[in-house]
């Protein structure tokens, strides 16, 4: 991934951060010209200050920065400025060090101050606190470990404690009718561990059905272990990332294997690497290739991998893995007519969203 992909990445994430919003909505243009829009807007964030000072705040800030100042306007802007930094104590005083950064970076977005911190404590005492929780994963985000440069195939060690780290990701949507015969309605994945107690990363569209207020039928999720193919066991969805294409997902489960994450910057073109997944269902299934190409830009909000690792429906989420076994990207994608081309989310922007 370029600089700058990474810059733009990064900004769009800081814009997201500040706004504080799970989902998107259309954007309607406010005329701050009339005095009737104005009321409207005061109004308006003075309803929502109780429930989400957050996002009332960045109305009154939109409001004076479009409108002009006014003893009304700076008394909004003031009150839910103020109700912010309160959050925000009350939060480190709690030690939700995770809300707290972000009530941080809402607040000097706009250049407001808090008494005390800054953001370097704050990483400080947030990696503290995974540390205490036992979110290793978390907690060694800093410590990235380059790709192996060599191109040798893992040892038989190392696939098995892969594999073992892997999961098919089965979500059941009931039955689907066509042309008035039922199908069972089905959506296989993969995924992979990333945490002892449980945590673990597949695609967005696999899961989608789980969390997507627009989708009203019926969906359940499960995964299936490689050393137990025949249990369901139940997994709930924990965050999630459309653009991305990423998902977290928690099961109530001790892992036989955790995935530690690489870094894909250091690959190259011709770099051997290693797909792990459930293809049409069949649970450990591991393939290879090499990297055909980079900064293949396909997401928004940043480039991709292009890999000629056989991929196949089942194997969205699953890790693309080095020869160490370490993560450098996510498999998310592939063009059916085109066979051997196929992509993968790079393990950078999962480290973006991640904690």
């Amino acid at each position: 991934m370029s600089e700058h992909s990474r810059n733009m990445m990064l900004l769009g994430f800081a814009v997201l951060s500040f706004v504080g919003c799970t989902t998107t909505k259309n954007v309607v243009a406010v005329d701050y010209s009339t005095e009737r829009s104005v009321r409207y807007e005061i109004e308006a964030a003075r309803a929502i200050l109780a429930k989400d000072s957050v996002a009332a705040l960045a109305r009154a800030w939109a409001i004076r920065d479009n409108a002009g100042d006014s003893a009304e306007v700076d008394a909004l802007y003031s009150e839910s400025s103020e109700k912010v930094r309160q959050e925000f104590k009350a939060d480190v005083d709690s030690g939700r060090w995770a809300n707290a950064t972000s009530l941080y970076k809402s607040l000097s977005a706009l250049s407001l101050r808090t008494e005390g911190w800054d953001a370097e404590s704050l990483a400080v005492a947030l990696r503290k606190s995974w540390v205490d929780q036992g979110n290793r994963t978390l907690a060694e985000m800093s410590s990235v470990q380059a790709s192996t440069p060599a191109d040798e195939a893992p040892s038989s060690g190392i696939v098995s404690s892969m594999i073992k780290g892997t999961v098919t990701v089965w979500v059941d949507r009931g039955l689907r009718v066509e042309n008035g015969i039922g199908y069972a309605d089905r959506v296989i994945g993969s995924g992979f561990f990333i945490d002892d107690r449980g945590y673990f990363v597949t695609n967005y569209h696999v899961i989608q059905s789980e969390v997507d207020p627009k989708y009203e039928g019926y969906s359940r999720l499960f995964i299936k272990l490689p050393s137990d193919t025949d249990s369901r066991i139940p997994a709930k969805v924990i965050g999630w990332d459309p653009v991305l294409d990423l998902a977290l997902v928690k099961t109530e489960v001790t892992p036989a294997a955790v995935f530690q994450l690489g870094s894909s910057q250091d690959l190259k073109v011709g770099t051997r690497i290693y797909a792990i997944g459930s293809p049409a269902g069949l649970e450990q299934t591991l393939t290879s290739g090499i990297v055909s190409a980079k900064n293949r830009r396909l997401l928004s909000l940043g480039d991709v991998l292009q890999i000629d690792a056989p991929i196949n429906h089942g194997n969205s989420g699953g890790p693309i893995v080095d020869e160490a076994g370490r993560v450098q990207a996510v498999v998310f994608a592939g063009i059916e007519s085109y066979e051997g081309l196929n992509f993968a989310i790079p393990i950078e922007l999962l480290r973006v969203i991640l904690p």
